[in-house]
């Protein structure tokens, strides 16, 4: 066999194994990329960022009529107990607003959104900055074939065998209560508390507050009904820094109109719930018992306008 023809048999091979990984990647459609996927049921296996970037192309607009946006505060917010309407949790674990703004921007660019429910926590405001250099177009064409792609199918092949916890959800909630139950959510919190500056300022950085700024307007002109909340914060650790907090949360509150629906966890009426240290499951993170109570009251506020 000549060189010519031996280079010719492998660069065919090398395209024949590369067209087979890419149409497998097809069928597989792990992240409901491709078609039709209405009905379909999606979890997380991979990077959370990723998924939940590539999920919200196609799948998540095929398939749910709102989004729960935040950080990991409300990611482990079981939303599918929402009655209202179909919500998926798209908030990622320290997610900031121009991280956010891209998932809830890939679902618009498909279809319109009934409600958005905003959990407002000073992370994410805090900076302007993505937190990954993955959400990006290129994961998209990734998937087809990449080493993500393979970390994927790595991941998932030992949650299969119970190797690896499986912590996600079709609706996107990510429930590390799984691996936090049970802790001793009073001692981190007094432990919290014993090293916080009575001083301690909340920075909103100017681009983040102009990003989300944006993205409220934005889903107001597409007549979506926004919803927010001020994440409920363990009573004895916002106590040393509350006027810090309530600055934040006055200049926060200025981007909402009449339009939208807005409450504070914060207040006396919720101290009672801030104080119940078994509502948490360390010093801001809430715990199954804290989830199900704010989970219906969000769903009695949601109940009211939808």
């Amino acid at each position: 066999m000549t060189f010519k023809a031996f280079f010719a048999r492998s660069v065919a091979l090398s395209l024949s194994i590369v067209m087979l990984v890419v149409l497998s990647n097809v069928f597989m459609n792990e992240y409901g990329l491709f078609g039709k996927v209405e009905g379909r049921s999606i979890k997380i296996y991979g990077d959370e960022r990723t998924s939940k970037y590539l999920l919200s192309f196609n799948y998540i607009p095929a398939n749910f009529d709102g989004l729960l946006i935040g950080s990991s505060v409300s990611d482990n917010i079981d939303s599918k107990k929402f009655m209202c309407c179909r919500i998926y949790n798209a908030s990622i674990n320290g997610a900031t607003v121009a991280e956010l703004k891209i998932l809830v921007y890939n679902v618009l660019a498909k279809r319109d959104l009934e409600c958005v429910i905003v959990s407002l926590y000073p992370i994410l405001t805090g900076s302007n900055e993505k937190q990954t250099s993955r959400m990006v177009p290129r994961e998209y064409w990734g998937t087809l074939g990449s080493i993500n792609t393979l970390d994927f199918y790595r991941r998932k092949i030992l949650i299969i065998q119970g190797r690896l916890h499986d912590y996600f959800d079709d609706y996107g909630r990510y429930n590390y209560n799984l691996r936090k139950e049970g802790g001793d959510s009073k001692g981190i919190i007094l432990q919290k508390v014993a090293v916080m500056k009575a001083d301690e300022t909340i920075a909103i950085d100017e681009g983040a507050y102009i990003e989300l700024d944006t993205l409220l307007k934005t889903l107001r002109a597409r007549r979506t009904k926004i919803f927010a909340y001020y994440h409920p914060i363990p009573a004895k650790c916002l106590t040393p820094y509350e006027a810090s907090y309530r600055l934040y949360q006055n200049k926060i509150s200025a981007l909402f109109d009449s339009t939208d629906v807005v409450w504070d966890y914060n207040t006396d009426d919720f101290l009672d719930f801030r104080k119940d240290y078994t509502n948490y499951c360390d010093e801001i993170h809430l715990s199954v018992k804290g989830i199900d109570y704010i989970t219906r009251d969000i769903n009695v506020r949601l109940s009211k306008w939808l």
